[in-house]
């Protein structure tokens, strides 16, 4: 009894040992709540790799990005040779995204052979084409997709079965242009084009002798290749043998040369106005839109400018302003003009200008003033 009120008056009670069973519960519980956090973020977070964006107008007309990513686990296998990448849930996906409220509308996931290749996207008559071409190990893919109230029209399977010529599958897949096309090879060794305008399948692209007879005028930049400062020059001749202002460029250096391989003439507009390692983004009938580098060698920003087809700078957005990644960098190679070229896209929208980068976002500009007017980096 002593004992007892001993214990009592000089001794807390005993604790009952912590339960295993209540812990991992509630580990559990933390689990459960996390993943639910994480899948609430992640509906309008993008995950995974971003390598094509192409902007398409929605049913209320205001701009969407459609947005191709990779949604694989990549890693490297190494072997006896060397190493090769590879991936395991190997998928991509098409993201809808309303770049003003940052919410992702829809999204497609696209099962993939393979490592997911950078696709080329085209737009035509209210429909999305998707092609990844072919690589060493894996076979092309094809899809396509009404934009308006977005929904998948295609995918390679169902387009393969859409036409009896088609039935053997696909060995290679191109999107091309001048008419809007995909070149096909099917696995049965037929040379196709499917024409996207009105589905119809031909084997020889008849040439578009009106080409030949319509006159257009183009900027393109003079000088040689090698040249670091360039100047624009208004290129006019058969839209046929003008072609773009990257083919026209080749011929801008010598008059006599756009006259006999173009058969246009050059107006030189502003000689004392030169740009460095520019590339040329955008031009319609009012303005341009050139990438430009400030200083060569080394590490230079770039800046982007708006010029009208006299060649006045309208307005200039400066390195600060875009992405960091357009940055000249001594330290990537890839940063070179060569390269980020082919990640640059830009599409005009009314008095919208929609600048994407390939892997890093969009950015909306106001065309008059150059002003941002919302940007997108998921």
């Amino acid at each position: 009894m002593r004992e007892r009120l001993d214990r009592g008056q000089g001794e807390e009670p005993r604790r009952k040992p912590f339960s295993l069973r209540v812990f991992l519960l509630i580990m559990a519980a933390l689990a459960v709540a996390g993943v639910v956090a994480a899948m609430a973020l992640s509906r309008n977070h993008l995950r995974g790799d971003v390598l094509a964006i192409q902007t398409v107008a929605g049913s209320d007309g205001k701009p969407r990005l459609w947005i191709y990513s990779d949604r694989s686990f990549n890693f490297r296998v190494k072997n006896n040779g060397g190493s090769h990448s590879s991936c395991w849930a190997c998928k991509a996906a098409l993201s809808v995204v309303d770049p003003q409220t940052q919410k992702i509308e829809q999204e497609f996931v696209i099962p993939q052979p393979g490592l997911v290749r950078k696709p080329e996207l085209l737009t035509l008559n209210g429909k999305l084409w998707v092609v990844s071409q072919k690589d060493d190990t894996n076979l092309p893919t094809i899809g396509a997709y009404e934009t308006a109230t977005p929904k998948q029209v295609f995918d390679t399977t169902s387009f393969a079965a859409s036409n009896p010529a088609f039935a053997s599958g696909f060995a290679d897949a191109h999107v091309r242009k001048q008419p809007d096309r995909l070149e096909l090879l099917t696995r049965d060794g037929q040379k196709l084009n499917y024409l996207l305008n009105d589905g119809k399948i031909v084997k020889q692209v008849a040439e578009n002798k009106a080409d030949d007879e319509e006159t257009i005028s183009i900027l393109a930049f003079s000088g040689a290749s090698d040249e670091p400062r360039k100047s624009l020059v208004r290129v006019t001749g058969p839209r046929g043998r003008v072609g773009d202002a990257e083919h026209a460029a080749s011929h801008t250096k010598d008059p006599e040369d756009a006259k006999f391989f173009l058969h246009a003439t050059l107006e030189q507009l502003a000689p004392e106005q030169t740009f460095l390692e520019p590339v040329l983004l955008y031009q319609d009938s009012e303005i341009a839109l050139i990438l430009s580098q400030k200083l060569v060698g080394g590490d230079s920003d770039r800046q982007l400018l708006c010029v009208d087809l006299s060649c006045n700078v309208r307005w200039m957005v400066p390195q600060e302003q875009l992405f960091d990644q357009l940055r000249l960098s001594s330290k990537n190679a890839f940063s070179k003009t060569f390269f980020i070229k082919n990640d640059l896209n830009v599409q005009r929208m009314g008095q919208l200008l929609v600048v994407t980068l390939a892997r890093q976002g969009a950015l909306g500009l106001d065309v008059k003033t150059g002003g941002q007017l919302w940007r997108y980096e998921p």
